[in-house]
């Protein structure tokens, strides 16, 4: 298993549209470990 599915997140983030990818790319760039919660099968479906 993999370093980034191993470590607990410090942020959730509700909602996968178009902000909150954004959102989950800034803070992965800052190292922060995030994971994105979306209701829709396919991210773009928001």
């Amino acid at each position: 298993m993999n370093d980034a599915h191993s470590k607990q997140p410090y942020v959730v983030i509700i909602g996968g549209g178009q902000g909150g990818i954004a959102l989950g790319a800034q803070l992965r760039q800052l190292g922060v470990p995030t994971i994105i919660v979306e209701k829709n099968a396919r991210s773009w479906d928001s």
